[in-house]
């Protein structure tokens, strides 16, 4: 339409120059002619800024900044593990009074299936553009049962826990400094209270004897040269089971240095301070736990770690030194198919009873991943005893039978499906 009006002004206009002359009306019609062009140039640009205005979306404020929505950022995973354990000893269940024939830590009963764990996982990460963050990890189930302290159900394994809560913050010192400050994982070991992060079922004796699970505190740590260097100060060496809470002066340090390549890989850590309350009501009471891991992973089929403890306890006047050594491997036989194996040897002496506790343990694992998502492992497991006089009161026997602790040694199997998501 506007195009139109152009054309029939410009008719009009030279209608009414008709009688002028012949040059005249030829420099007017020129000039005419080129505005009549600047004009449609003008509203054919026009018409393509509306329609590129209607076709795009419309701009969020962060998005116009060129930053992602605060729930963008956020990270959500999880998974469910369920087993079923049976223990070759054959312990009673009634003859032992309701006590457990306990395979490992986490798994605390025979001839038992068991949820194990379900297991959510939110997180925001930091980085240079995001320095604010935070993890929490909540379990139920059986493990969160244990690591609660069994507040609400008993064993049942009905219970909650918050395995993991802390306030993340990459401070701009240096390279970066991370400050995490609530309830975290501890720095020591290389087997984790989470299914889905070991090779085997079950958790080993350096890790049931020796190591702690997680520390309430607050830690920090950022990059020196080729290495990761953390401290931290905590409430005691270690905080298991929940109950053992703070006795307002109880503290401890917590340390970890941690490097390494694709092939080869290390860690050191321990912690020092005050001995956990559950251990003694002596406020003077300390313990030293320290912590030495070397991985070795030389292909994509095999990877393989050693690791080694060394412990002290004070009990009163009373002390127990000690130290455990573990070595695991796992090598994949296919994409979907795996198999792994940990040996341990476990030493603690106990000064009252002059007595050297002594365990002997071998564990093999076959894992499967039925499909995407889904794996199921077998697992079968020997451990043998001597020298348990400090914690039986004067016998080797430190497992269930039929009345009790009648078995210096105890074959355990069990199946494991984990479900991840």
């Amino acid at each position: 339409m506007s195009r139109f009006i152009l054309r029939v002004l410009t008719l009009v206009v030279f209608a009414v120059g008709a009688n002028a002359e012949p040059a005249d009306v030829d420099a007017r019609f020129a000039e005419m002619q080129a505005r009549i062009e600047q004009l449609e140039a003008k509203l054919a640009a026009q018409g393509q800024e509306l329609a590129a205005a209607k076709a795009a979306p419309a701009a969020t404020p962060d998005v116009a900044a060129g930053e992602p929505s605060f729930f963008d950022t956020i990270n959500v995973s999880g998974f469910v593990a369920a087993s079923y354990f049976y223990n070759f000893n054959d312990p009673d269940g009634d003859s032992l009074g309701g006590s457990n024939a306990t395979v490992d830590l986490l798994h605390p009963d025979s001839n038992s299936f068991s949820l194990d764990q379900l297991w959510f996982t939110v997180s925001r990460d930091v980085s240079e553009s995001q320095r604010a963050g935070f993890k929490a990890d909540f379990a139920y189930g059986k493990t969160a049962s244990i690591l609660s302290g069994n507040n609400n159900d008993g064993g049942a394994g009905n219970d909650f826990d918050l395995y993991q809560g802390y306030i993340t913050y990459l401070a701009p010192i240096g390279d970066g400094v991370t400050i995490q400050a609530g309830k975290f994982a501890t720095l020591i070991g290389a087997e984790v209270a989470q299914a889905n992060a070991n090779w085997n079922i079950t958790r080993g004796n350096v890790y049931n004897f020796l190591q702690p699970i997680n520390h309430t505190g607050l830690l920090a740590s950022t990059p020196v040269g080729p290495v990761t260097a953390t401290l931290g100060v905590v409430e005691e060496t270690r905080a298991f089971p929940a109950l053992n809470v703070d006795r307002n002066n109880n503290k401890a340090i917590l340390f970890g240095l941690a490097g390494g390549g694709e092939v080869f890989s290390g860690s050191f850590a321990g912690t020092y301070g005050d001995a956990p309350s559950s251990f003694s009501s002596d406020s003077d009471d300390n313990e030293v736990i320290l912590d030495f891991i070397g991985r070795w992973t030389p292909n994509e089929s095999l990877a393989s770690y050693v690791n080694f403890d060394w412990i002290s306890t004070d009990f009163g006047s009373d002390n127990v030194d000690g130290f455990g050594v573990a070595a695991a491997a796992r090598y994949a036989l296919t994409d979907s198919t795996g198999v792994a194996g940990r040996v341990e040897y476990l030493s603690l002496e106990e000064d009252d009873f002059n007595a050297d506790l002594q365990i002997w343990g071998i564990t093999g694992t076959v894992d499967h991943a039925l499909t995407t998502g889904l794996t199921l492992r077998g697992e079968i497991r020997y451990d043998k005893a001597s020298e348990a006089e400090f914690l039986t009161g004067g016998s080797d026997d430190i497992y269930f039978g039929d009345d009790g602790f009648d078995y210096d040694d105890q074959v355990t199997a069990g199946v494991e499906l984990i479900y991840g998501f």
